[in-house]
């Protein structure tokens, strides 16, 4: 799995070469940018892929590897990064891959993606969105993409795998695959029965329906991603698509894997239940 390969070897990479602008990271970014730079020069890109980060110079650069590798095939795809004010080196670099660089000043999830989706040409039809902590298979545009054209098609999403960035006991490591299991059958379970629920790390949709819809809530600290879904999916039809992502597990083992599970337990519940203040974030610490 070429997905897998490049986890792994740029966990590698960053272990030994920790540091943003270390001659081996600088080559890594020079190696998995061209497709990215030159899809920057389109002046009239057809699909944005949206990227939220705060601080994320130590993973982003794996991220914008993995998208680099499936823009290879597409012309028509820009991609754009929404620097949630970071102290980092996360713009210098997003930037040297050749990404659109959005600042939101105003931390929050919400404040983020509705930043970027305001900020794509008009040119643009579709966006895609995922996260900085997060690869993304070779399938994956034309995924989203192949759906999103289907006139009736309004959004799509597809499953999200959790994998350590760091070694984890064996224990840990049967929980976390369970988790990851567990998650992503509640929210094909939720969604054949019509509770809409998305993970902004893999999900696509209509530009102009979502902006028709008011976009992403600014308000929102987390579930800025299923509440847009809600509301989109009222105009159209939502599909699944076979491309899972791949993401960093670090906010879930950092917590406990157990007790994170429960906390997303509760927090569905209160979700299925019809409880808006699930979607709040005052359940949960504002991790940006």
């Amino acid at each position: 799995m070429i997905e897998r390969d490049l986890w792994l070897s740029y966990q590698v990479l960053h272990r030994e070469n920790p540091s943003s602008d270390n001659e081996a990271k600088v080559d890594f970014y020079s190696k998995n940018s061209e497709f990215i730079t030159r899809n920057s020069q389109n002046p009239n890109p057809k699909i944005a892929i949206i990227i939220p980060a705060f601080n994320e110079a130590s993973l982003i650069p794996r991220s914008l590897a993995s998208i680099n590798q499936v823009l290879e095939s597409n012309k028509d795809a820009m991609v754009v990064i929404i620097d949630n004010n970071s102290t980092d080196e996360t713009a210098e670099i997003a930037q040297f891959f050749g990404a659109k660089i959005i600042k939101e000043p105003k931390k929050g999830i919400g404040e983020a993606r509705q930043s970027g989706l305001e900020a794509v040409p008009s040119s643009v039809k579709h966006i895609l969105t995922t996260d900085a902590d997060t690869i993304v298979p070779l399938n994956w545009l034309n995924a989203h993409h192949s759906s999103l054209k289907n006139k009736n098609t309004v959004f799509t999403y597809g499953e999200v795998n959790f994998i350590p960035d760091f070694q984890l006991s064996s224990i840990n490591r049967f929980l976390l695959f369970g988790y990851t299991k567990t998650a992503n059958f509640i929210h094909t379970i939720k969604n054949n029965f019509g509770i809409v629920i998305s993970g902004g790390s893999n999900s696509g949709f209509s530009k102009d329906i979502a902006l028709y819809c008011g976009g992403y809530n600014r308000n929102l600290k987390k579930g800025e991603d299923t509440d847009i879904m809600t509301r989109i999916s009222k105009y159209g039809d939502t599909v699944k698509i076979n491309s899972p992502v791949t993401t960093s597990a670090r906010r879930i083992t950092s917590e406990g894997i157990i007790y994170h599970g429960l906390k997303r337990f509760h927090n569905n519940l209160i979700h299925c239940l019809g409880y808006k203040e699930s979607l709040c974030g005052e359940l949960y610490k504002d991790y940006r």
